[in-house]
């Protein structure tokens, strides 16, 4: 998380909360994701500018069974490697 542009979440507060009690800084790099915001286009677009993001799911199997699947479909469609840590 300390070594990524951008930290992409769907729950900001417990994202906040979670870099908060790792002493990791978010300032200007936390986005809210939502997937109904049209959210994904924002995303590539950073990713194919060269930056960087990881994004961080509450519960769940990440970018499998949760809120991130769609982003996940979408980058992969866009020929984005996507990796996933439990």
């Amino acid at each position: 998380l300390k070594g990524v542009d951008y930290i992409v979440s769907s729950n900001r507060a417990n994202t906040r909360f979670l870099l908060d009690m790792l002493d990791i800084p978010y300032q200007g790099r936390l986005i809210h994701y939502t997937p109904e915001a049209g959210g994904d286009a924002k995303l590539i677009e950073l990713i194919r500018g060269g930056s960087s993001m990881c994004f961080v799911v509450a519960q769940g199997s990440p970018g499998i069974g949760d809120e991130g699947s769609a982003l996940v479909h979408a980058l992969v469609r866009d020929g984005i490697r996507v990796s996933a840590l439990p």
